[in-house]
Order: C-alpha cells, then structure tokens, then sequence
C-alpha cells in the first residue's frame, strides 16, 4: 500500500484472548517397543462453535539415541487433524506406529510438531513440539558353545561363546552352578563381554554326583536367554538296570523292558542301553535303535524297551540290559532272564509247513503242464504226418484210377504197393472210372492186400473205389472234420511193412 504524505497506516491485530489455542498435552510420551504404537494428546484450550484444523508431523532429533524413521516408527507428514466444536475444552488422540526390530538399542528418542494449514484465523499453537521415548525390549539370545571340561572330582572348568543374537552389545555374562538334587547354590559369578571361560573349584564338588550349570548374557535391555547343562565332574560305572522283563508274544520276536536309571542313581550320564541276548552273544557292531536284530544292540538312555526281531521260534533266548555311561563305560549287567521257545506245532510252524506244501505243489503243477504241452505237440507231429502220407497216396491211387493209359495204370506199381494199410477203408458207391481189366497186373504186389482176390475185376473195383475215397478224405475241407474216427482208425489197425 502505498500512502501520500498526509496520510498515515492503522494495523489492528487480533486479541489473543479471542484466539483458539491448540497444543500438545502431555509433550513427553515413553513407551516400550513392545506397545507397538505412541498416542500423542492434541487439545483445544478454548471453546469454539467452528471445527479446528492443524497439520500433524513425525520428525527425527537431533540427539545421541535418536530413533530412525521407518526403522523404529512409522513416519507421518502433514496428516489433517480436525478437532470438533464444543464449549469447553477437547482433547484429540494421533497414533504414531512403533516397529520391534529384534535389535537391543536402548532408550530412543523422535519428534512430532503440529502446524496450521494456510489460511488459517482465529487458530493459534500453544506447545506445538513433543517427544516420543521408545524404551528397548530386546534382550540378547542365548551363548553359544558351551563346553563343560571336568578337571578333577573337585574342580571344573567352563568355556562358551558370545550369543549369535547379541541384541545389540553384550555388557556380561553371569554363571550360576548349583546342584542338580535339591538345587542348592554353589557359585554365582558374573564376568565382563571380553571373558569366555571360568573355573569352579570348591571341596563341596565330588565324583558321581550330578550338578547344573546355567549362563546367559546381559545387555542394557536385562539378562538374556539361559543355557543350561547338567554334567559330573567325574562318571562312574552305572549300577545294573532293575525290572527287566521279556514279553514274547510271538515265536520270532521278543519286547525286552527294564526302569531307567536316575541320574543319581546312575552316577552318571546314561549315553544308551546295551541288550545282549542269546547263547554265546558276542559284542558285534553297535547301533542306536530301537528295534533290535542282533545281539548286542543299543538303545538310546532316554528309552526303556526294545523290540527284538528275527528270533528262532523254537530256540529259547537268555536276556541281559546293562547302562553305558558317556565315557563308553558298561555297567553292571542285570540279572539274565530266560524266554522259552515255543514247540513245533505253533502257529508259525504250521504255517510254514502249509506253504512249503504249497510250494510242492505248485512245482508239481508246472511239470505236469510241461509234459502234457510236450505231449500234444508229439501227437499233432504224428497225426499231421499221416494224413500228409495218406493225402499223398490216395492222389496217385486216385490218378492211376482216371487214366485211360495202361502203362500209367500197371506200370506204377509204387503207388499200388504202398498204399499205408492203417488208414481208414470203408466202401465209397460209384467210382468215378473203372481200372485197368487186368487186375492181376495190377495187384501183384502182396503189400495191398494179403489175399490176391480170385476175380480181378473185383479187385479193380474195389481198388478204384478205396483210391476216391482216401482222396475225398485228403482233401483238407474234409479229412479233419471227424478227427475221433482217424484217431480210433489208426488205433485200431496196426500198421505193418513199411507205410
């Protein structure tokens, strides 16, 4: 504004006591990482008939613990924050996100402040920063490598390693030894994070008798994760084991149970349970398992039986159980318990006599099938073979027959005199041509017929129709129809000479 010289500028301002006052309350807030969010309290000291509106933001301090945006808490920027009208005073809640980053760093620190949107009257901050403390909840893992090293009956020596989840820095360690029966303390020490092994000496440590030993780290968020062992400064042999029994329920098998010993009681630590059994059972490859199948067999000490697999069912088995300790060392051997065989006429015998019977059987079967397929190939051989020989000869007889040429009638004696005297004969009507008038020339050869018949021409007839008969059979479509009469034809005549 630009004002002549006779003139002059008034600047009324706003009375404070007509303004709206906002503001932080409280403006410290703590709150452990755990809680998982911060609640900030914005509150309007006047009464107003109009809504307010102010902007709310996150920021990170200038400080030596501060927290990180994003990494501990979430970051706001400028969110809308409007406070309703009423006649008095109101209060406004904003959730500030807090994220566990399983880190132990301390007490952290961030800001929030409030600001007024643009073109905002009558609306005026009061405190308008605050601060959030995150207290820290994340406390180191346990140590690692934990090696218990017995020097004498009366002293021993620990070792360890830093945790492998320090949480942040590792301040201390503290060990506590104390006595496995009743729990009485021992020794309690506390070291500094650059210390990694301790030694307990003390009258009141003896051999066979089993202490506890604890360690655990500490940072600024308290005492870590404890570790804790239970060892003997020295082991000795463990007592027989008591309540063996043998439940033998089936001929090839066995259940062998006994009472695991105590840790007092076994005056050391139980690594397994050895099981020998049977006569002249000798100390042959050893292995951790529950279900044994040769003598001897280990059990791991957290057992109590084992199932013995593979027995004879006649045979009768003696049992004994002896404690190993973790030097390797056998104890003394429990009493030997004796299980009977079963007899011969158990249930598993007579099952293993029905199927060695079925077994035989079953050979017996396969042969008989060898022979009978071997059988009816011989037969199809032979029975192919006559009537290949009988097709053959019936043709020439047949052809010799038709022929009209006398040399072809009598010359061919061959196929008169070998004409097989076991195939089938019967009397065919009509022959088809009459033979040679000659008979006699015809049938000199004995190997026809026995008799030479008296009247040639008969002879010829009879020829000519045993020829068309045994060709008619010959013939494929018709020699196999009937095989039951072939078969009992060639039983019932013998074949004689050479057919």
């Amino acid at each position: 504004v630009v004002l002549n010289p006779d003139e002059a500028r008034v600047v009324i301002t706003e009375d404070p006591m007509d303004m709206v006052i906002v503001e932080f309350h409280p403006v410290i807030y703590t709150i452990n990482e755990a809680d998982q969010a911060v609640q900030f309290e914005l509150v309007r000291r006047t009464p107003t008939s109009e809504a307010v509106v102010v902007l709310f933001s996150t920021h990170q301090l200038s400080v030596t613990n501060v927290a990180t945006g994003g990494v501990d808490y979430t970051v706001v920027s400028n969110l809308r924050v409007e406070i309703p009208p009423s006649v008095g005073e109101e209060s406004i809640p904003v959730l500030v996100d807090i994220k566990d980053n399983d880190i132990a760093e301390g007490e952290e620190q961030f800001g929030a402040v409030l600001t007024l949107p643009a073109g905002s009257f009558g609306v005026m901050l009061g405190v308008s920063n605050a601060t959030a403390v995150i207290t820290d909840d994340d406390y180191p893992g346990p140590v690692s490598d934990v090696v218990w090293d017995p020097q004498s009956d009366s002293r021993v020596k620990v070792s360890w390693s830093a945790p492998l989840r320090p949480n942040g820095i590792v301040l201390k360690y503290h060990l506590v030894l104390v006595n496995y029966i009743g729990g009485r303390l021992l020794d309690s020490q506390t070291v500094d994070n650059s210390t990694f092994m301790l030694e307990f000496n003390s009258e009141e440590l003896e051999a066979g008798v089993p202490y506890r030993f604890t360690i655990f780290a500490m940072n600024i968020a308290g005492d870590g994760e404890h570790t804790t062992i239970t060892n003997f400064t020295r082991e000795l042999i463990p007592p027989a084991p008591r309540g063996v029994t043998i439940d033998r329920s089936s001929g090839t098998q066995m259940t062998v149970s006994w009472i695991p010993l105590t840790l007092e009681e076994a005056r050391s630590l139980v690594q397994f349970y050895r099981i020998f059994y049977g006569p002249g059972s000798s100390n042959r490859k050893r292995q951790s398992i529950t279900t044994c199948f040769q003598s001897p067999c280990n059990v791991p000490g957290s057992e109590s039986s084992v199932l013995i697999i593979g027995l004879d069912p006649s045979s009768s088995y003696s049992v004994m159980v002896v404690a190993v300790n973790g030097r390797d060392q056998e104890g003394e051997f429990s009493e030997t318990i004796i299980t009977q065989g079963q007899a011969t006429t158990s249930s598993d015998n007579v099952i293993a006599i029905i199927g060695g019977v079925v077994a035989v059987v079953a050979v017996l079967l396969i042969i008989i099938g060898v022979i009978a397929i071997v059988a009816l190939v011989l037969r199809y051989r032979n029975r192919r073979d006559v009537l290949s020989v009988g097709k053959h000869e019936s043709i020439q007889l047949h052809e010799v027959a038709k022929s009209e040429d006398p040399d072809v009638k009598v010359k061919d004696n061959i196929a008169y005199s070998t004409v097989p005297r076991f195939l089938p004969r019967g009397n065919l009507p009509n022959p088809p041509v009459a033979i040679h008038q000659h008979a006699e020339e015809v049938v000199l050869q004995e190997n026809v017929y026995d008799v030479i018949p008296e009247e040639p021409q008969a002879t010829v007839n009879q020829l000519a129709k045993e020829a068309t008969r045994l060709h008619e059979m010959a013939n494929p479509n018709e020699c196999i129809g009937d095989s039951d009469k072939w078969e009992t034809d060639y039983e019932e005549v013998e074949p004689e000479g050479n057919p």
